[in-house]
């Protein structure tokens, strides 16, 4: 996908104001959806940022801000591909309403908790008409 000068793109270091939501990622089942790995240390997000502040040399963890306002598919790619879960059914919903279609399912693609699960593949072709959101978030 090529991204439009609309978009805003940014990289940056965790910060301490980043601990509070990552504390919620260790408790909070539904925050982060179907990937949640179960309930962790609430306190271990505070312990490894002071370690190397999510820098570390064999992993780390940069936060990735966008504003966006819209993505168009570059001239050399007919479509933009985007996979969800079956479960989530909100996400699906923003793809819909963001002019994307279903394209069908991936069956077994994921293995997660325990068993193999499918997934959805929505796509959007760069002749589609813009969704009806979109339409009116753009500029006349």
């Amino acid at each position: 996908m090529r991204v439009t000068a609309d978009l805003t793109v940014r990289l940056r270091p965790v910060g301490e104001a980043d601990l509070a939501m990552f504390r919620r990622f260790c408790t909070e089942p539904g925050l982060i959806g179907l990937d949640w790995a179960g309930f962790r240390d609430a306190a271990a997000p505070a312990r490894r940022f002071a370690v190397d502040g999510y820098l570390g040399d064999d992993d780390g963890r940069l936060v990735v801000e966008v504003e966006p306002e819209r993505v168009e598919v570059e001239p050399e790619r007919a479509a933009a591909g985007i996979g969800t879960h079956p479960e989530n059914v909100a996400e699906q919903r923003s793809l819909e309403k963001a002019g994307f279609q279903l394209d069908g399912v991936i069956r077994a693609c994921e293995f997660r908790a325990g068993r193999w699960r499918d997934g959805y593949l929505y796509s959007r072709l760069r002749d589609d008409p813009p969704s009806a959101a979109l339409a009116e978030a753009l500029p006349a």
